[in-house]
């Protein structure tokens, strides 16, 4: 499915957009990543395409029908949500949390059956955590926790995925495992959409990129957007791009800020 925003402002009925004029289509087997700096509607977008907010004009459709009637349960079946990595208060073990990713497939007061069960028992195959079903979610590590969000959500068989700032929290190994993971769904065909503070984030998931700003929007591919010039723009702080090579011959770009180097 195609995810299209078309000429979106979003933000709170009382207040001003936080964000104005947002176009950008996102296809199946695309990453987008959404970057830029505290504050300046990352969240607020993800709300309202999340249907949590009512967006204050322009349309949200996916495959070209505006979805501002859809339902919640209609939106939980086509757009899955992975949030940040959480710690649920109850002890629910790591199959429980997933499965509740069928939530939107179930009647009010229907319970789990069978086909249910192989769906969830394929995601966490699909992510490699199998090993993990019977442990308790509370006594996880971030990774895990994290890796355990993301089988939930496509337990719910989404077409779209939405993650909000999924390596956030995590250590350096752990973040480069949910970046691959990432990039293995995008290549199974699901249209993602992601924020991050971190710009390497965008080189390594080889992704389209949507850069904002306060009254900016800025959208294109990777090395069109993050560029010294933008994000020394977007965050006051210098930076350089630099580049390596990979064993296998790949280019490899990081960013890296230009310590004791004032703006």
């Amino acid at each position: 499915m195609i995810l299209k925003l078309k000429d979106l402002s979003v933000g709170y009925q009382t207040k001003k957009p936080v964000l104005s004029n947002i176009s950008m289509t996102i296809r199946p087997g695309e990453i987008w990543c959404v970057l830029g700096p505290n504050g300046v509607g990352k969240t607020t977008l993800f709300k309202s395409i999340l249907g949590f907010l009512h967006v204050l004009s322009g349309e949200i459709r996916i495959d070209d029908v505006d979805i501002k009637n859809w339902t919640r349960k209609q939106l939980a079946r086509t757009i899955g949500y992975v949030p940040q990595a959480q710690t649920n208060p109850f002890p629910f073990t790591v199959e429980d949390v997933i499965v509740m990713g069928r939530t939107p497939h179930l009647n009010a007061l229907s319970a789990p059956v069978e086909r249910d069960m192989e769906i969830a028992e394929r995601s966490m195959g699909m992510l490699g955590i199998g090993h993990l079903k019977h442990k308790i979610y509370t006594e996880l590590s971030g990774g895990e926790r994290q890796m355990v969000l993301i089988a939930r959500a496509l337990t719910q068989e989404p077409d779209i995925l939405m993650m909000d700032e999924p390596t956030s929290n995590l250590d350096f190994g752990n973040q480069v495992k949910v970046l691959e993971q990432i990039s293995s769904l995008s290549k199974k065909g699901m249209a993602i959409l992601m924020t991050s503070h971190l710009p390497d984030h965008a080189f390594l998931c080889d992704t389209n990129v949507a850069l904002v700003q306060r009254n900016k929007f800025r959208t294109g591919m990777a090395d069109e957007i993050v560029t010294e010039e933008n994000l020394k723009e977007a965050y006051k702080v210098n930076v350089k791009i630099v580049k390596a090579m990979a064993d296998s011959g790949t280019e490899i770009k990081s960013c890296v800020p230009l310590l004791g180097n004032p703006f």
